[in-house]
């Protein structure tokens, strides 16, 4: 059985979402690479992501890897 990020964002409503980021970062398809980061961002432009500091991305080998719900909390955090 597969569960979805709805069955996991209901799971994780039942047990109070202490949890929530690291289950969803285990079925969640990271975005991998400047494009496709820029892209979930609404930056036109890859180069914008070297303007803002704490931008939850971490490198692996010559890549750049961001997971959409950190980016989302990330957004939240900068316009709340």
């Amino acid at each position: 059985m597969s569960l979805t990020r709805k069955d996991i964002e209901a799971i994780a409503q039942q047990v109070g979402a202490v949890l929530l980021p690291e289950i969803l970062r285990a079925v969640e398809k990271p975005l991998r690479g400047r494009k496709a980061i820029a892209d979930f961002l609404g930056y036109k432009n890859p180069k914008t992501l070297e303007r803002y500091e704490g931008i939850p991305m971490v490198r692996d080998g010559r890549e750049l890897v961001a997971y959409p719900s950190d980016l989302n909390r990330w957004l939240k955090s900068r316009f709340v």
